[in-house]
């Protein structure tokens, strides 16, 4: 008999890892204590950013990710951290 197919990560899963990623792999972004959930095509981000235009800039760039269909910002600012 075959061997069972190697179970896949489910298309929202990949997808989170690619944001997460990208986030930490941006130069422009300060996303290090952003975390990122996804259920088919919507985006969660939740966590902490050091000002309110941070929390903006990184809803947009999530925003234009293929794959993504919309962004819920959960982030909240913390000043001076």
């Amino acid at each position: 008999p075959a061997a069972p197919a190697a179970p896949q990560p489910s298309p929202s899963a990949q997808l989170a890892a690619k944001i997460k990623s990208a986030l930490r792999g941006s130069q422009s972004l300060d996303a290090q204590g952003v975390d990122v959930t996804v259920a088919e095509g919507v985006v969660t981000l939740h966590g902490t950013v050091p000002a309110a235009q941070e929390s903006q800039k990184i809803s947009l760039f999530v925003s234009q990710m293929t794959g993504v269909r919309s962004v819920v910002n959960n982030l909240v600012v913390i000043r001076g951290s």
